[in-house]
């Protein structure tokens, strides 16, 4: 797998997505972002629709990048596009609070 820089306007949002990001949370996605750099690809597919990644891609368009890093996940079916977005989704939900660091 390779991460190539898309131009955003390229991608579209997945309109199934079960995961709702409020404004607060793609601000914050932003701001880290800012700060951090955009170091976790938005996982797509080979029609540039998200797979993964809708708050980090929101939280592009409201810093009006022109270009995002992605990786293409061409081995994927319709349905286990959809299996990876449900699990993708569960598993963040699961993490801890984000008080302990390495």
């Amino acid at each position: 797998m390779k991460i190539k820089d898309f131009v955003i306007s390229y991608l579209k949002a997945c309109p199934r997505n079960a995961k709702k990001h409020d404004v607060v949370q793609v601000q914050q996605i932003a701001r880290s972002i800012e700060i951090f750099g955009f170091n976790n690809p938005v996982l797509i597919d080979s029609d540039g629709e998200i797979i993964a990644g809708h708050g980090r891609f929101a939280a592009a368009q409201l810093l009006q990048l022109e270009k995002i890093p992605c990786i293409v996940l061409d081995h994927l079916n319709d349905q286990q596009k959809r299996a990876f977005r449900i699990a993708d989704n569960r598993l963040s939900e699961q993490g801890g609070d984000g008080t302990k660091t390495c």
